[in-house]
């Protein structure tokens, strides 16, 4: 079931670890498939939180 909720999301290096169903909301946990990302604060790549 991941898999196919990861195809139907298509989003490009994200895939889904986890869905939670409440009442009529769906909750999906999801992860970058990345190792690296820009930081947002200081525009430079990085492989942790800084």
């Amino acid at each position: 079931m991941k898999r196919q909720l990861t195809k139907l999301l298509s989003l490009a290096g994200v895939s889904v670890k986890s869905k939670k169903q409440l009442e009529n909301t769906l909750i999906l946990q999801v992860e970058s498939n990345s190792k690296k990302a820009v930081c947002p604060r200081c525009h430079k790549n990085s492989s942790r939180l800084h």
